[in-house]
């Protein structure tokens, strides 16, 4: 059995009991069920609780790269004289499949900051145009490790 439809029924059996499925209800019984999958099934949950743990360090990584970002931004609009140096980076995405690409993508997009400009005619290099680009190389390897690898480690949980 697939492990996230059975975590998901899990979570959704815990609402119906309980009888409300507002999120906080269903954020504890997304907890609860990878609770009991790591006491009763250790080990054929082992692969799936990573993935479901890695999700989730993601999404709060995610959600600090969003506020910084917009904190960056909004300074530069407060300060009136903006400190921008704008510049395109090149990230190598070979490793990812078509749908890892447009994740990727529209990751980067919705950053304040930063945007997809376009894939190269081999799908295997995404341009990305950054506002704040003191330190090329850098950017480069942040993105690279942040975005592309995590996204490429978290595509199936093995």
């Amino acid at each position: 059995m697939n492990w996230f439809f059975a975590h998901l029924l899990f979570t959704l059996l815990w609402a119906s009991l309980l009888g409300a499925y507002d999120l906080l209800t269903l954020l504890s019984g997304f907890a609860l069920g990878l609770g009991l999958f790591r006491l009763t099934l250790n080990r054929p949950s082992q692969a799936y609780r990573k993935h479901v743990y890695g999700l989730f360090r993601f999404a709060l990584f995610y959600l600090w790269e969003i506020l910084t970002s917009n904190f960056r931004i909004s300074i530069d609009v407060v300060r009136g004289t903006p400190k921008i140096a704008p510049g395109i980076v090149a990230l190598d995405v070979h490793e990812l499949g078509p749908r890892a690409k447009v994740i990727v993508a529209n990751l980067i997009t919705m950053t304040p900051g930063t945007v997809s400009l376009d894939l190269s005619e081999d799908d295997e290099t995404l341009y990305v145009h950054c506002l704040y680009l003191q330190d090329p190389d850098g950017a480069r390897n942040s993105m690279q490790k942040d975005y592309v690898e995590t996204v490429a480690s978290l595509q199936s949980p093995t």
